[in-house]
C-alpha cells in the first residue's frame, strides 16, 4: 500500500539502491586498476635494478640476487626497489669491488641493500611529465634527477617538483606519456612535503627510480578493467 500511494519513494529507493550498485562496481574497478599498475611499476623496477646490476655482475649473480630478495616482505622488497637509478649504479659497482676483494655472497649484498632502505620511509612516487628527463653524466657519475620548475607560495616560493603516492592521484591534466617512478621521502627528516590527505608530496629535486610509459600503460588496464 506504501509503495502504490508513494510511487516516488519505490522509484527513489531503486535508483539509490542501483548508485550503491554503481559506486560498489566502480570501487572494485579501480581496486583491480591499482593492482594492475602496481603489477606494471614491480615489473619496471625489477627491470631497472636488472639492468643496473648486470654492468657489474654476470647472469648468475643476478639472479641469485633476485632470488635472495625473494626471501623478504614485501614491504622490504618495495623499500629496497625505491634506491634511485644513480644510487643503484653506485651501489653495484661499491658491491661488485667488496666481492672481489673478500668474497663477500650475493646474498650478504643483498642484506646490505635492505639495511639502506628498510625503515626509511622511502616509498615509490608518481612524477607525469610530456617531456623526457635525459640521464645526465657527470664526473661523480651518472645523474638523473627531475627538478623543481613551480614556485610554491607554502614553502616561501621556492621552486618545486610534484608527485602523486597512488594509482588515482596521478596528476594527468598536463598530458604527457612519460611516468617517472621516484623516491619518495616519508620521513619526519625528510625536506620532502605532503600535501591535502597525503596522495602527493613535493621536493626541489626528485630522484628517479625507473620510467615507464603511462599511455601505453593505462590503455593495458583498460583493455583487462571494461
Amino acid at each position: 500500500m506504501e509503495g502504490q500511494r508513494h510511487p516516488e519513494l519505490r522509484i527513489r529507493n531503486i535508483v539509490s539502491k542501483e548508485e550503491n550498485i554503481t559506486s560498489l562496481e566502480e570501487a572494485k574497478k579501480l581496486e583491480l586498476k591499482e593492482q594492475l599498475f602496481d603489477e606494471h611499476v614491480k615489473a619496471a623496477l625489477f627491470e631497472q635494478f636488472e639492468e643496473s646490476m648486470s654492468e657489474f655482475f654476470s647472469d648468475r649473480d643476478t639472479e641469485e640476487f633476485f632470488s635472495a630478495l625473494s626471501k623478504f616482505t614485501d614491504l622490504e622488497i618495495r623499500e629496497a626497489l625505491t634506491l634511485p637509478y644513480e644510487l643503484q649504479l653506485r651501489f653495484f659497482e661499491r658491491q661488485h669491488n667488496i666481492k672481489e676483494k673478500t668474497g663477500k655472497n650475493i646474498s650478504e649484498i643483498v642484506d646490505s641493500l635492505i639495511s639502506l632502505t628498510k625503515g626509511k620511509g622511502y616509498e615509490i612516487g608518481y612524477h607525469v611529465t610530456p617531456h623526457e628527463v635525459p640521464m645526465i653524466d657527470t664526473n661523480n657519475g651518472t645523474e638523473w634527477n627531475i627538478y623543481g620548475s613551480e614556485k610554491d607560495h607554502r614553502d616561501n616560493d621556492l621552486a618545486r617538483a610534484y608527485y602523486s603516492l597512488n594509482y588515482s592521484a596521478i596528476y594527468r591534466k598536463k598530458g604527457g606519456s612519460h611516468l617517472y617512478l621516484i623516491r619518495a621521502e616519508t620521513g619526519e627528516d625528510s625536506s620532502h612535503k605532503r600535501d591535502y590527505d597525503g596522495s602527493w608530496g613535493r621536493a626541489s629535486q626528485l630522484s628517479i627510480i625507473a620510467e615507464i610509459n603511462i599511455v601505453e600503460t593505462d590503455k593495458k588496464i583498460n583493455e583487462v578493467v571494461k
